[in-house]
């Protein structure tokens, strides 16, 4: 069973980009680190944004846990 995911912040942000949902995407699209990695955007509003990744062995330290580096 997966942790429960935490809320996003409750703020007063606006986005000054009406657009940025799909600049966020499209920048993030272009990232080939983000890409190997196997991050995905899994939450993204004005102000906050959720990157998420599934765990793989070629991505864990010498205990079996995430690297520190992500």
């Amino acid at each position: 069973m997966d942790p429960p995911r935490p809320t996003p912040p409750v703020t007063a942000c606006e986005a000054q980009d009406p657009d940025f949902e799909r600049r966020v995407h499209d920048s993030f699209g272009r990232q080939t680190f983000m890409r190997h990695l196997g991050a995905q955007i899994t939450a993204l509003q004005a102000g906050y944004c959720e990157i998420s990744l599934d765990y793989r062995d070629d991505l864990a330290q010498q205990h079996g846990f995430f690297h520190g580096a992500l």
